[in-house]
């Protein structure tokens, strides 16, 4: 359970940092949602770390365009609510890939020879 709160929070304090980056500055903010999603799937020992990490970026997208929001001329909430769940998606297609081709390169272990009967 503690792993998974870590990635959450590693997900939300990154895509609460990227809110402070200026409008023109998209290209750099999407490369950090990629880089996020992709750093954390490199580290995930499982799809419920993704998951975690996605959920974790959803919320900290949205308190931060909430807050945002709060000032004369943010977000308003429809907005608010598309570019949450656009960069949880991202961040988990990205975390997906960068498990699987992580996974992929892993030394896996020998398989188990049990018995005497090995050569069939």
């Amino acid at each position: 359970m503690r792993r998974y709160v870590r990635f959450a929070f590693i997900g939300m304090v990154a895509m609460w940092l990227v809110s402070f980056l200026p409008p023109a500055a998209s290209t750099l903010a999407t490369a950090l949602v990629v880089g996020v999603g992709a750093a954390g799937g490199a580290l995930a020992q499982g799809g419920r770390d993704i998951i975690s990490l996605a959920l974790g970026a959803l919320l900290g997208t949205a308190i931060s365009g909430l807050t945002q929001g709060l000032g004369a001329g943010g977000p308003d909430t429809a907005e608010v609510i598309n570019g949450s769940v656009t960069v949880a998606a991202v961040i988990a297609v990205a975390g997906t890939v960068s498990f699987f081709v992580t996974d992929a390169r892993r030394p896996h272990p020998p398989p188990d020879k049990v018995g005497d009967d090995v050569d069939g």
